[in-house]
């Protein structure tokens, strides 16, 4: 007992002491900039691009010939997973007491036909939207975020993230504090979520991934940074 009391007292302490070093960062001095030593710096964005993230890891690095990916983690996939699995299984299960007892279907209330839909097709479209391919390829020259078919490229689609990848500058890392609501037990859903964007020729950003672990995404960024031969500019995280 004593041993889990300790366990979550040193993790609330963590949690406060993250909390006060995120507020020291945001009254502290502006980022220096010219550390990065590139007039793009100076004219680039370094507030979050893409607004709220997940707690967990969505997307891995991994390479293949003649291009980088990256792909959805298992644990994403079965986060999706999940809600198709309640919209198909709870209408069995509600539906079995009443075939066994030889009721019509047609008696069962609305809610077996419409709810279980909703969670089915909410996981089919975050199914979707974690297997979006983002790809890096030095076979066509272009980094794109969506599905292609055949030999077609992202400007023939056209895709909305797309660029080539010459035009690619710098990788930049930011984070942001997610906030969410309290649990039953009184604790907080909040976390931080980082992001890695790219950053364009003339200061422009794309999104890569964004998600909560840190040192995950970190080690991925150095990989991609690393395959792109660009340099990793690193806001404050």
């Amino acid at each position: 007992m004593f041993k889990n009391l300790g366990e979550k007292l040193t993790e609330k302490i963590g949690e406060i002491g993250d909390s006060i070093k995120d507020a020291i960062k945001a009254s502290g001095t502006p980022l220096d900039l010219s550390k990065f030593n590139n007039p793009i710096a100076e004219k680039t964005e370094w507030s979050p691009l893409k607004p709220g993230g997940t707690s967990f890891r969505t997307h891995e690095f991994y390479k293949k010939t003649g291009e980088a990916r990256f792909k959805a983690t298992k644990g994403n996939l079965m986060f999706s997973g999940i809600f198709m699995v309640i919209g198909l299984v709870v209408p069995v299960l509600m539906m079995t007491p009443a075939i066994s007892s030889g009721s019509s279907s047609e008696s069962l209330p609305f809610i077996v036909n419409f709810v279980p839909l909703v969670f089915f097709f909410a996981g089919f479209f975050l199914f979707r939207v974690s297997t979006k391919p983002i790809v890096f390829s030095k076979t066509t020259g272009y980094f794109w975020k969506g599905r292609l078919k055949g030999n077609e490229s992202p400007e023939q689609k056209p895709l909305k993230e797309y660029c080539r990848l010459r035009d690619i500058v710098a990788l930049q890392i930011i984070s942001e504090h997610v906030s969410g609501s309290s649990s039953s037990s009184g604790r907080s859903s909040s976390f931080r979520s980082y992001e890695i964007n790219l950053i364009l020729q003339d200061a422009g950003r794309l999104n890569v991934i964004d998600h909560g672990k840190k040192i995950k995404l970190l080690e991925d960024a150095e990989k991609l940074a690393a395959y792109l031969g660009v340099p990793v500019w690193m806001g404050r995280i």
